[in-house]
């Protein structure tokens, strides 16, 4: 049709007066022939691929094709030809379409989630792809792509892409696979699997190893911060080994939830108020200490792949506040703190500040005031203190 019509348009067209509409009548009869072939074979009974290819041809390939090609273009422009199938017919047949291509794409998707649940019941470590754990999830949100790119054969109507989401019976046995077996010899291993293929499930980030360590801070009254850091950061750095297999975006985002949560616990002791220093010397060495531990802290976390820098200059800065004695220079650093962590509030400064014993009544209204006019007007940042409860 397209190499006739061009033969037309190139050297017949110019061989009858133009009241003849050679060009015109050629179309339509081509035009035509065409649409009862389209219209019989939709009325037929089609296959998925063959409704596929027929409305591809109906929306895409026959008005690209020929209605835009270089020679044709103006001349079919003057005919204004119609669609090849009437629009009723039209939707008719990507309804079909669509409605097969779900159905296929639901039953391949439960398959893969029953066969998922089902290898969790066994004593079989998950497979790795490339170094990371993976599970059928990989193959579900393979499926899932596919879904949400299908919106009908290509020029055909525009449709929603059809979106899946986990069935709650998978998210439920998951979470009870979490709840209940803990003692599975792979446990970890699957929920990391899961996690490498669905980022719905980072709720792996429950770090209660730590807490327990942590509390030593206060029953020594930090006189071995040091050695309780090490001890923090050896254990740690032995439950976190287990979270290399996933995959890198999902390490950093564990890594730094580490992190922030490794600071959060260190501050919580400091506002314990179970520590009360009078002298400088007293607290330029709990200041000293401090410091330390924070480097220390950073050194870890910052080798181990977390990117949480804005955590970097929390214990510093408490440290730092700890070890003046000037008032103007300690209202400047909580002044400095409040900006870098706008959450921090007067409940957090006040038990923070119980350490300096050395600090009047009046003194100490001081410098609270002043935090409450600085974080005033800052808007809100990461949270830190904000996860911080002050009893």
């Amino acid at each position: 049709m397209k190499e006739d019509l061009t033969v037309i348009v190139k050297y017949i067209k110019q061989l009858y007066p133009p009241e003849f509409n050679v060009f015109s009548t050629y179309a339509e009869l081509y035009h035509n022939y065409f649409a009862s072939q389209a219209k019989k074979n939709a009325e037929s009974h089609l296959e998925d691929k063959d409704i596929y290819l027929l409305l591809s041809w109906v929306h895409n390939i026959y008005p690209k094709d020929m209605r835009k090609d270089r020679v044709l273009a103006e001349e079919l422009e003057k005919v204004k030809l119609g669609s090849l199938l009437p629009s009723s017919l039209s939707k008719e047949l990507e309804k079909k379409y669509l409605d097969s291509e779900e159905a296929t794409i639901k039953n391949s998707l439960s398959k893969c989630l029953d066969k998922e649940i089902q290898r969790w019941k066994e004593d079989k470590e998950p497979e790795k792809l490339n170094g990371h754990f993976q599970s059928e999830l990989l193959a579900i949100f393979v499926i899932q792509r596919r879904a949400a790119g299908l919106a009908g054969p290509p020029g055909a109507r525009t449709h929603p892409p059809l979106l899946f989401h986990l069935p709650s019976s998978y998210k439920d046995a998951f979470e009870d696979f979490k709840e209940k077996s803990k003692k599975h010899r792979y446990y970890k291993a699957i929920l990391i699997a899961n996690i490498n293929n669905c980022w719905n499930f980072r709720q792996l980030s429950r770090f209660p190893f730590f807490q327990p360590i942590y509390k030593k801070f206060t029953e020594n009254k930090w006189d071995s911060s040091n050695e309780i850091m090490n001890e923090i950061i050896k254990t740690t750095s032995k439950h976190i080994s287990d979270f290399r297999t996933l995959k890198d975006p999902f390490y950093h985002a564990i890594m730094e939830k580490i992190h922030a949560r490794l600071v959060k616990e260190y501050i919580v002791r400091l506002l314990k108020r179970k520590v009360s220093l009078k002298t400088p010397a007293q607290q330029q060495n709990l200041a000293q200490h401090i410091s330390k531990n924070a480097a220390d802290l950073e050194a870890f976390c910052t080798s181990n792949g977390s990117q949480a820098t804005w955590l970097n200059s929390a214990l510093p800065k408490l440290a730092e506040i700890i070890r003046l004695q000037d008032l103007g220079a300690i209202k400047i650093e909580v002044a400095t703190l409040a900006t870098t962590y706008p959450d921090i509030r007067k409940r957090h400064l006040e038990a923070f500040l119980y350490i300096k014993a050395n600090l009047s009544r009046s003194e100490l209204k001081s410098v609270l005031g002043y935090l409450a006019d600085s974080t005033a007007s800052t808007p809100p940042g990461a949270p830190l203190f904000s996860n911080i409860n002050v009893s």
